[in-house]
């Protein structure tokens, strides 16, 4: 069962486009997986560290 209508619609024929919406099932899209370029890219670098060379 969708939302409840406002009373303000309940003898009337205007359906309020939300409503169609509200019935129907969502549509979802599943992600593509990462490519291994995007992992390298998104991979945590600490740059707060400074190493210093002996």
């Amino acid at each position: 069962m969708g939302p409840a209508k406002p009373r303000i619609f309940e003898n009337s024929e205007y359906e309020h486009p939300w409503y169609e919406h509200a019935e129907e099932p969502p549509k979802l899209n599943k992600p593509e997986p990462p490519t291994e370029a995007a992992k390298k890219k998104a991979k945590f670098k600490d740059k707060t560290y400074k190493w210093m060379k002996k």
